[in-house]
């Protein structure tokens, strides 16, 4: 119920932006970055099995974080419509989880993390 999508280009890594060979001239090489999408589908059931009505979503919780047992940046969608959540993000490997919250303020279960690799 929750995907992720990589999009756009890495910057250059290994090209120094002088063009003497001497080590002291030349620059670190840029970290890469690209634009990441997450996205989900809308829940229609609730964990007991019950129905979902989508008038009774209040919000999302997308959890992430560098290390999958640690997922403790949390960024809250209020729009129960949107599907999606875009960032910018450096090289590396990420891990995501989401959660829905219901009006009655009760949060369902985390999805099963995933995870992104950015390189």
């Amino acid at each position: 119920y929750l995907a992720a999508t990589s999009t756009g280009e890495s910057t250059p890594t290994d090209e120094p932006t002088s063009s003497p060979p001497d080590d002291s001239t030349t620059t670190p090489p840029e970290p890469v970055s690209r634009e990441v999408m997450l996205s989900w589908e809308i829940p229609t059931q609730r964990e007991d099995g019950s129905i979902l009505l989508f008038e009774d979503i209040q919000n999302y919780k997308i959890y992430s974080g560098t290390v999958s047992t640690d997922l403790s940046a949390v960024a809250n969608i209020s729009d129960p419509s949107q599907i999606s959540y875009t960032q910018v993000l450096e090289e590396g490997t990420y891990y995501y989880s989401i959660s829905t919250v219901t009006r009655d303020g009760r949060e369902g279960p985390r999805s099963q993390v995933i995870s992104l690799t950015v390189n």
